[in-house]
């Protein structure tokens, strides 16, 4: 090498976890990796994290650490042997106060969110540069843009670096035996992440029943509780469900679909990562702030005077309640008439 040649600067991305929110920060490396080509790019994230991250194109490497269970301070340590001080700039959009920490103890130029955009306001102590404030109201994926003007890369471009691996033999199975060509199904999402974003599955079958009119759905599941109500849905309806999805998988399925019915979950920003519209339920999230961002996407919700709480459970489910059921086939239907 030249001895004049400036060495390149090392960045960390620390995302460490919800695979929703990792999607949605991947618009914010994008614009990143696309100001600054020459910089090597790593991402901080816990090992469901790494997984999803192994299909994002562009990334220098992609660093795991478990912090749920036993052992964390072992975890933490041999990261910092390792990875500590190796950073140029460390850049935290996850904006709570084990990540800020994290951040910290490998480098001291941390960039984060102003203090009014934190869930854990603490966390801004840990941050030597900081964004000016953002409209909370406003687009999470805007947000993460946003975070980076502070180093002045100043984007709109809703762009995703997706690169899956190659889909299972299983999946091309599944295809084949059903009959599923690109573009002629739809994709039910069962799961839905947080218990209050979720619809019961007799709400769900009753869909299914009703789109089953029209269109072949097609159920599809993400840990083994969503799966067994699949199960029930589909022994009640007749209705096709999907094999067990790896994340490459997912991606591989979603972008098959003709359109996609959700919660605000992973399945419904892969969606729109692969340019699938969407018909998405909402209740405790705000579907301004996590919604679609793709033209032919309809968000079905109500405000309610509790509304948009971002609780993870809830008693009530007033805000899922407030919607009716036909709210969503009948948003189905007006995609696809858009189109045919």
């Amino acid at each position: 090498m030249n001895s004049n040649t400036e060495p390149e600067e090392s960045i960390l991305v620390a995302r460490l976890s919800s695979l929703g929110d990792i999607i949605q920060a991947l618009p914010a490396f994008a614009a990143l990796r696309l100001s600054k080509p020459n910089a090597r790019i790593f991402w901080l994230a816990e090992p469901i994290g790494a997984k999803l991250l192994a299909n994002v194109k562009g990334l220098d490497g992609i660093i795991s650490i478990q912090l749920k269970n036993r052992g964390v301070l072992k975890n933490v340590s041999r990261l910092m042997l390792e990875w500590r001080g190796r950073f140029d700039l460390i850049i935290d959009f996850q904006g709570l106060l084990k990540s800020a920490l994290l951040c910290r103890l490998l480098g001291r130029n941390v960039l984060g969110f102003h203090k009014s955009n934190l869930r854990e306001s603490l966390a801004a102590v840990f941050y030597r540069k900081k964004a000016l404030p953002f409209p909370e109201c406003d687009h999470v994926i805007k947000k993460n843009l946003h975070l980076l003007t502070a180093i002045n890369i100043d984007s709109n471009n809703c762009s995703y670096p997706l690169d899956p691996l190659p889909s299972s033999a299983q999946l091309q199975s599944f295809f084949q035996k059903n009959d599923l060509r690109p573009g002629k199904w739809l994709a039910v999402n069962c799961g839905g992440g947080w218990p209050s974003k979720i619809l019961s599955s007799d709400r769900l079958a009753k869909i299914i029943i009703d789109l089953m009119k029209d269109y072949r759905p097609v159920l599809f599941w993400g840990n083994q509780k969503e799966k067994e109500v699949c199960m029930g849905i589909s022994g009640r309806t007749g209705c096709i469900m999907a094999p067990e999805l790896n994340f490459s998988d997912l991606i591989h399925f979603l972008r098959a679909a003709s359109l996609l019915v959700s919660a605000d979950t992973l399945a419904l920003h892969l969606a729109d990562a692969v340019g699938t519209p969407s018909v998405a339920y909402f209740g405790p999230t705000s579907p301004r702030r996590n919604g679609s961002r793709l033209e032919r996407s309809v968000a079905v919700f109500r405000k309610t005077s509790c509304g948009f709480c971002y609780r993870r459970t809830c008693d009530t489910m007033n805000c899922m309640n407030a919607f009716a059921d036909e709210e969503i086939s009948a948003a189905v239907r007006r995609i696809h008439e858009q189109v045919h």
